[in-house]
């Protein structure tokens, strides 16, 4: 087969690429073999040398334990910790005693607003009379009233005092044990309109001859006695 002509190859352009003699054409060659190399085709005589293991991974070394807790290192961190702990009982009991103290600040603000509120809502006080005692006589009916009792008439008492006022007189009386008067002293009028209040001193002496002075105030209203005090 040495001998053999190479056929000629089509030429792209349509000629024909002549032949060329099997004599003349280059051999082609296995790549020369390199002793120890792995993958190296065997070379006739020499062994072959076979390809070098891979290197093993190295294992996972686990990280180290911590050191055991000692008393001296949980002490420490107990003394560390205990400052902080300070601060937060501080801090919570300064906030108790500023919600404390804003408590009683608005309950103060509300009871001042309060007072004040009910204090413009009340009407006006009325405008009392200008009481005059200086030179004013007694009313009429208390001068009545005077020469009654001086003269011992309980007629002429019972005319010029009411039922009512008159009930007040006698238990006045009788709460004094007052059997007599021997004289009456008209001391002052005080006068505010139609009203008027006259102070008397009654002296006499009691059931058992004992001598007794009482003060009496009568009131007088448009000409009436309403009252005695």
């Amino acid at each position: 087969m040495s001998g053999d002509p190479i056929p000629a190859k089509a030429d792209p352009l349509g000629a024909d690429t002549p032949a060329v003699p099997a004599a003349m054409a280059e051999p082609v060659s296995a790549p020369p073999a390199v002793p120890g190399m792995p993958g190296t085709p065997a070379t006739p005589g020499v062994p072959a040398t076979p390809a070098a293991p891979e290197a093993p991974a190295p294992p996972l070394v686990p990280p180290a334990p911590s050191a055991a807790a000692t008393p001296a290192t949980l002490a420490a961190s107990a003394e560390a910790a205990l400052p902080s702990r300070r601060r937060l009982v501080a801090l919570a009991g300064l906030g108790r005693l500023v919600r404390f103290i804003v408590m009683v600040a608005l309950l103060v603000a509300g009871v001042a607003l309060g007072s004040a509120s009910f204090q413009r809502s009340q009407p006006p006080a009325p405008v009392a009379g200008d009481p005059v005692t200086a030179g004013v006589a007694p009313p009429a009916i208390v001068q009545e009233f005077v020469t009654a009792l001086a003269s011992n008439d309980p007629d002429a008492i019972r005319s010029a005092v009411p039922t009512d006022p008159y009930k007040l007189l006698a238990a006045e009386l009788q709460r004094w044990d007052f059997a007599t008067v021997t004289s009456v002293e008209t001391l002052s009028t005080l006068a505010d309109g139609p009203r008027s209040s006259t102070a008397i001193v009654l002296i006499g002496h009691t059931s058992g001859g004992n001598p007794v002075s009482i003060n009496l105030i009568v009131h007088a209203d448009a000409g009436k006695i309403v009252s005695f005090r």
